[in-house]
């Protein structure tokens, strides 16, 4: 249920933030994935947000340890990093979450 209600928040804002691709809310976690991929893409080329996320591991861990992910999020201004993952999609996902409250849309004067 959460992760239901998290993707529509994450659809929702991507919207208002000018992001255009429809996603089914009854797709599939592949579908969620390609959708992610393509806000990425976007995030990049429009507003120069570059979210990448990676595979990552501390030297000091075991070596029986799973890999863990991380994003981090860069412009010209501002990289940031964050908390592991333990699947690359939730990295992705926290990445462009964060990517997209960056964005600030200037409001429209009100014409009378």
């Amino acid at each position: 249920m959460r992760e239901d209600t998290f993707k529509s928040q994450m659809v929702i804002l991507a919207k208002e933030k000018g992001f255009r691709a429809r996603l089914n809310p009854k797709s599939n976690s592949y579908e969620y994935y390609l959708w992610l991929r393509g806000l990425q893409k976007w995030l990049n080329d429009k507003h120069k947000l570059m979210v990448v996320d990676y595979p990552y591991k501390d030297h000091g861990d075991d070596v029986n340890d799973d890999v863990r992910f991380k994003f981090y999020i860069y412009n010209h201004k501002v990289k940031t990093d964050n908390k592991e993952f333990k699947h690359r999609e939730d990295s992705l996902e926290q990445g462009c979450k964060e990517a997209l409250e960056l964005i600030v849309i200037p409001e429209r004067p009100f014409n009378n």
